[in-house]
């Protein structure tokens, strides 16, 4: 028998160094390195036992006790390293942790070594082979043995309904550590397998196997557990990880549900995604040439479009470990943008088309002889000269068109075969293009000219205000975009590195949409009251009621500032208009009133029927104490973006088109408005609105 036993326990032994060394060749694979040194502690116990039962006949020994120990204490911390490592957790494995893991097994040892000093680990039992009684110590340590022992099965339970593609392996894993456990619980219960001889080695061995069958056999390093509980499962987009030799290590629902591979785990692009093959070969190759984040748009399914990112992740020495390949679904992005690409050019032609028709309603035709005199002009050319000459007809040119230089032109266009340019102000400062054409006879002399004149003032200061919106609205919209990109950049790093400093660039991305959002929704209140018809069918709306609700919205924010906020309003002030656009009055003027007053000012909301002459109109006055307006900006606050205080406006959130929109608003049902104010006087806006009568 005892021949039998060594050899048992040498087997044991030689299983476990085998599984070490499988799990060590796997090591850049999160848990390998806690498994190998899992199963090389118990490659040294399970030896220590086969050596004692040769060499010494079983006999109890507290020196072959101590050296069992050494290595028996190893195991359990050495599992909870491996499991915490492969369940995503190893970012608690720090050096302070580790050594106050290291604390009870060294202490279990020493009083071990000493126990014929104190008795407290065995209780007067002999340090035997199979020790199943003992002192407090011994129970002590048992209990927080397979108490760790359930630790790491409660973490490994908690993969089973997250991570997909790794139940069968989590599973083996879990009966692999709970054996132990088992066993233990036999020995409470009386159950002893093999008579005068421990066989927890015996347990472990087989624990060994399962994890040995797992590496091996499943796969259970093949692939690359990248926090999957805490974010893969959970992405909208797709993620497929190919490891260094180019085979699936991993993969999302979000990527199966695109991709719909019949299995993939462990298989070539080739073999799991022959639709996107050529697409991820493109990646590869852009990688291969340098580039860090390559990006190719591919189609799947029916009609479905998805954009895919490759990025490689790399060890500590810059090695490529595996390649993260990114799936985002586009499809209705795709589709918006081609229509509107296709509205975009319907309306370029549409604009195109009108552009022509007005230039030829618009234009007007002067015909001069070789003397510039005017020999003949259409209704047009009179509708813009005639103002600033009495007679067009026999009248020189240059006296009409001071500005021009004909004969220059005349020659320069004969030059060139064709037309040449140039431009008039007039004096009411209306700018007219100038286009000169020479008529050349059959003799080749050129002795007549025709002048085509374009009204260009009306598209000059459209330009002009193109322009300048544009300017604005970029530049307003830089400032949040910039920081959106920033943030957005900056949080994947801190999510790890620093989380408290990523939960403030969330704070502030949260703050930078928010006001991106402002932004957007005043430019698109602007823009419905800008397109509502004037033919546009009308409603009742009663100022009275909008004013109430608005004030009543705000009383929190004027409470939070100290401030006084009234309403002093006549029941049932009827208007005919739109409700959205009068609600946007009322919001606007009201909102600015409280931001650009100072903490404890009043605001004062009135409302009342003002009737005249043959005409009834409902007043709105909106006056606070704030810091008021200074005279040369009076002019031009209701102007889109203008703002009197940017640094203030930036802080409230304001876009500087609140006023634009009260303006449009009001000029669009037949209103005024107008403002009374002066610096640090306060000010005093008032909405002059058509009434309706009060009938049912």
């Amino acid at each position: 028998m005892i021949d039998v036993y060594s050899v048992a326990y040498a087997t044991s032994s030689l299983i476990c160094l085998l599984v070490a060394s499988a799990a060590w060749r796997r090591r850049p694979a999160p848990g390998a390195v806690g498994l190998a040194l899992l199963c090389f502690a118990q490659f040294l116990w399970s030896g220590a036992f086969a050596l004692q039962w040769s060499l010494t006949a079983h006999e109890p020994s507290f020196s072959w006790l101590v050296v069992r120990l050494a290595f028996l204490q190893i195991t359990p911390t050495a599992t909870l390293v491996f499991v915490l490592d492969f369940t995503g957790h190893g970012k608690w494995l720090t050096r302070r942790t580790i050594g106050l893991l290291l604390i009870q097994p060294l202490f279990i040892i020493l009083m071990a070594a000493t126990e014929p000093l104190h008795g407290l680990y065995l209780g007067g039992a002999e340090p035997g082979m199979v020790v199943t009684a003992g002192g407090p110590v011994l129970l002590l340590n048992l209990v927080y043995s397979y108490a760790l022992n359930l630790l790491c099965a409660g973490l490994l339970a908690t993969r089973l309904g997250k991570g997909q593609p790794y139940r069968t392996q989590t599973t083996v894993i879990i009966v692999a550590v709970m054996l132990p456990v088992a066993h233990f619980l036999m020995q409470v219960l009386g159950a002893k397998p093999l008579a005068g001889v421990n066989s927890v080695p015996f347990t472990f061995t087989i624990s060994g196997l399962l994890m040995f069958f797992a590496v091996t056999r499943l796969g259970l390093f093949q692939v690359l557990p990248v926090a999957r509980d805490r974010l893969i499962e959970q992405m909208a987009d797709g993620i497929v990880v190919f490891d260094a030799r180019n085979r699936v290590a991993d993969i999302n629902p979000a990527a199966m549900r695109i991709l719909r591979p019949t299995a993939c785990l462990g298989r070539t692009a080739e073999e799991a995604f022959p639709a996107q093959l050529e697409a991820i070969e493109s990646l590869r190759a852009q990688l291969a040439i340098g580039r860090p984040r390559p990006t190719v748009r591919s189609s799947y399914g029916d009609g479905g479009v998805v954009d895919i990112t490759a990025s490689p992740l790399l060890k500590g020495d810059g090695e490529r470990m595996a390649t993260l390949i990114t799936l985002r679904d586009v499809t209705e992005q795709a589709r918006a943008e081609a229509e509107i690409a296709s509205q975009a050019a319907e309306l370029s032609a549409a604009r195109e088309r009108a552009a022509h028709v007005l230039e030829a309603m618009s234009e007007g035709v002067l015909l001069l002889d070789a003397a510039g005199i005017i020999l003949q002009y259409n209704r047009a050319a009179s509708r813009m000269l005639q103002p600033h000459a009495r007679h067009l007809a026999k009248a020189r040119v240059r006296e009409v068109l001071p500005s021009v230089p004909l004969a220059t032109l005349i020659d320069e266009a004969r030059s060139i075969g064709g037309s040449s340019f140039s431009t008039a102000t007039l004096p009411d400062s209306r700018t007219l293009a100038v286009e000169v054409v020479p008529l050349t006879e059959t003799d080749a002399q050129s002795t007549h000219a025709v002048v085509i004149l374009r009204d260009e003032t009306e598209r000059h200061a459209t330009e002009r205000m193109q322009r300048d919106f544009i300017d604005n609205a970029a530049h307003e919209l830089q400032t949040p975009l910039t920081g959106l990109s920033l943030l957005a950049e900056t949080i994947p790093r801190a999510l790890d590195k620093d989380p408290d400093s990523a939960r403030s660039f969330v704070e502030r991305l949260s703050i930078e949409t928010r006001r991106l959002v402002h932004m957007t929704n005043s430019l698109l209140t602007l823009s419905t009251v800008e397109r509502t018809p004037a033919d546009a069918e009308l409603d009742r709306v009663d100022v009275s009621r909008l004013l109430a609700e608005q004030v009543t919205g705000l009383q929190l924010v004027a409470e939070s500032r100290r401030q006084e906020l009234s309403l002093d309003v006549e029941p049932r002030l009827l208007i005919r208009g739109s409700e959205p656009d009068v609600r946007a009055v009322v919001k606007n003027l009201v909102e600015n009133a409280l931001y650009y007053t100072h903490e404890g000012g009043t605001i004062r909301v009135q409302a009342r029927n003002v009737r005249k002459p043959g005409a009834e109109w409902i007043e709105i006055v909106v006056h606070d104490n704030g810091d008021g307006i200074p005279s040369e900006d009076l002019e031009r606050i209701f102007e889109r973006f203008y703002r009197v205080d940017k640094a203030r406006s930036r802080q409230t959130g304001g876009a500087g088109l609140g006023l634009s929109i009260v303006r449009a608003a009001v000029e669009r049902h037949g209103g005024t408005v107008e403002v009374l104010s002066a610096s640090g006087k306060g000010s005093t806006f008032t909405v002059r609105l058509p009434a309706a009568p009060d009938t049912d």
